[in-house]
């Protein structure tokens, strides 16, 4: 992720988020850019889809998992990338 981790990590900052927020929201957006090996900046809704029902139907993982990776889905493409 690289210069969009850096970017992240400070706008998590800026925003005030605790320390394991912020260690959280960035695990998942290595996640979720590991899964698909592409720039985050070149994933759009579809993909985010297609990962969300990997989350559900392959990890299984629990509701309070699943939103925080939405969470911070939403955070990176709303704040970081200032994308809708």
């Amino acid at each position: 992720m690289g210069t969009f981790h850096d970017r992240m990590a400070e706008d998590l900052q800026i925003r005030g988020l605790s320390p394991h927020t912020q260690r959280a929201y960035l695990r998942c957006m290595r996640r979720f850019v590991g899964y698909f090996r592409r720039p985050p900046n070149l994933l759009g809704a579809e993909h985010i889809r297609q990962y969300q029902l990997y989350l559900t139907r392959e990890r299984k993982i629990s509701w309070s998992a699943f939103n925080q990776h939405v969470a911070a889905l939403k955070f990176f493409y709303r704040v970081t990338l200032q994308k809708k």
